[in-house]
């Protein structure tokens, strides 16, 4: 029953950020570059002026922020394919792979670029969530065979 929860847990986590980033990708860069800014200026770290001038710890936050949402939701979404496909580790790095890939791509339709860097940051994030699923499933079952011996 838990392990029946979890994988629906997992396809619902899996569902959502996957529609999440593409909704975020079909942005043109103009409107996500603002909603990277109102971010910024809703947690006080940069001011209007800030941006105006393009300071550079506007542009530092600013980055902070853009490839940290890479890392995170990736993460996220990388959780979620490991509690759906368990232990399929081929599959779990295609699928985590092709969906780093995929966004970038469907960026371009947009007027943005494609980024390497943002492709090895999303699959960064999706390892860091699926190794982490692996690390508590691991704990358990240690715990598990203790407990018994």
């Amino acid at each position: 029953m838990k392990n029946k929860n979890l994988k629906v847990t997992g396809v619902i986590i899996v569902i959502f950020i996957t529609l999440l980033i593409f909704w975020f990708s079909s942005k043109s860069g103009s409107v996500s570059m603002g909603q990277s800014d109102e971010i910024l200026l809703k947690l006080n770290l940069i001011t209007q002026s800030d941006i105006n001038s393009q300071a550079s710890h506007y542009l530092r936050w600013r980055f902070i922020l853009r490839k940290g949402a890479h890392f995170i939701i990736f993460l996220i979404l990388g959780t979620g394919i490991a509690l759906v496909m368990d232990e399929d580790t081929v599959k779990i790095i295609i699928l985590i792979i092709l969906l780093a890939v995929l966004d970038e791509v469907h960026q371009t339709f947009t007027g943005r670029g494609a980024s390497l860097s943002d492709v090895i940051l999303d699959v960064a994030g999706g390892f860091t969530g699926w190794a982490i699923v692996e690390s508590v499933r691991c704990f358990f079952k240690n715990n598990k065979k203790e407990g018994e011996g």
